[in-house]
């Protein structure tokens, strides 16, 4: 079932995002030119994206006040208070409040959590500083994000002081609203992420170094993935959501496995045009990781389409015509692809496709984690190996076997 479970991931990428993928996680503090856990101005919370690009380029501080305990706080969310119009406080701090004629708090770091406001989870930001030698007492400013379409320039609420030193106010903007939210699929992989993760890492395994000795269990496994993946997604694209049962999601990951398994085993009948599927799902995988490494440059969603779907089809006519050097070229770049998917499930950095995507279309993306790179290099390296392995070890002696005189008698 976790090959099955692997295949969004695998080929369409629609799987496993958790929040550290490309996002890191929340509790993480950051550098100013990335105020958040994510790339530049930009949060991920409870499996949502949210994005401050659009706020970077404004002139002045935000402002919420504190009558009774005459305090002011001064904050911003891309850039440092001393890059901006601050009236009192100023300095390379995301955030200060201005109390008993002097400036607290004078926070480098900003995260995003949730806070319960009237038996509501709400998305908050939240600006910290725990060195006592210049907060001057005050630790913490927690800024509620309310969501309104409506707002295009955000308004401020009132601050008031907590029991703890601690302030708390509140900002209502269309800034507040979440880009897009991770559909129930990616959320059921990070909940499963050490079933899913060592499930990737033994198919691609056993795709790297037993591609072509095992090729018809290896065009079965590919089959079974795909269709059981296209089926998932389907499902998590229309009825099932995050607030789904978990038996729910497990009932239709059962359903899709055995229609894959059904279609993986008719799928061997076609031996003929293993080569071509197999090496087509290699060459939708070198698509995926040109996406994820250069592509995503260029800040269009249907060149990710296009350079896939081209690439599987080069890939596929290439593996008609070269059978046996496509089984083992595809299998093993298939097999070290998911073996790197797989670490990345569990330890994050690998960036999710479907997040990729929805990130270029809302014009959200302007880095990528420098940890993928290793992936990819990773990915390189095990590919090498695999096809020096398989061509040793199964590719040689086939070759030899073929080429012997008896072979040729008939």
């Amino acid at each position: 079932m976790a090959a099955a479970s692997a295949s969004l991931t695998a080929g369409m990428q629609i799987m496993h995002p958790q929040p550290e993928l490309f996002l890191q996680q929340h509790e993480q503090a950051v550098a100013p030119q990335r105020a958040s856990s994510t790339t530049g101005c930009q949060f991920v919370e409870d499996y949502s994206w949210y994005n401050y690009v659009n706020l970077s380029s404004d002139n002045s501080a935000y402002t919420s006040k504190d009558t009774t305990n005459d305090a002011t706080a001064y904050f911003t969310y891309c850039q440092y208070l001393s890059n901006v119009d601050s009236a009192v406080c100023s300095g390379d701090y995301f955030a200060s409040i201005y109390v008993d004629s002097e400036c607290k708090l004078n926070s480098k770091s900003i995260t995003s959590t949730t806070v319960e406001r009237d038996g509501e989870s709400k998305f908050t930001l939240l600006y910290s500083n725990s060195d006592s030698s210049n907060n001057k007492g005050v630790s913490e400013l927690y800024v509620v994000q309310n969501c309104d379409d409506g707002v295009s320039t955000p308004t401020d609420g009132t601050m008031t002081k907590n029991a703890d030193g601690s302030y708390s106010t509140s900002q209502t903007s269309s800034m507040a609203c979440p880009v897009f939210t991770m559909n129930g699929l990616i959320q059921f992989i990070d909940q499963y992420k050490w079933f899913f993760g060592p499930g990737f890492i033994a198919v691609g395994i056993f795709f790297g170094f037993v591609g072509l000795g095992l090729f018809k269990v290896a065009l079965f496994i590919v089959m079974t993935i795909a269709v059981a993946g296209v089926l998932l997604f389907i499902c998590y694209a229309t009825f099932l959501k995050d607030t789904t049962e978990v038996w729910v999601g497990w009932l239709m990951v059962g359903i899709s496995v055995i229609l894959g398994l059904v279609a993986g085993g008719l799928s061997v009948m076609l031996e003929n045009y293993a080569a071509a599927i197999l090496a087509g799902w290699g060459g939708f995988l070198l698509g995926v990781m040109l996406n994820e490494t250069v592509l995503w440059l260029a800040n269009q969603a249907w060149l990710f389409w296009v350079v896939n779907i081209v690439l599987a089809l080069v890939f596929a006519l290439l593996g008609y015509k070269f059978v046996d050097h496509a089984i083992v070229f595809a299998t093993s770049f298939i097999g070290a692809y998911m073996m790197m998917k797989g670490i990345g499930i569990m330890a994050g950095g690998f960036p999710n496709i479907y997040v990729l995507i929805e990130m270029i279309k809302n014009g959200a993306i302007d880095s990528i984690d420098p940890v993928f790179y290793a992936y990819m290099a990773g990915v390189v390296i095990m590919t090498i190996v695999c096809v020096v392995c398989q061509w040793k070890t199964w590719l040689k002696k086939k070759q030899e076997k073929e080429a012997h005189p008896y072979n040729n008698l008939n």
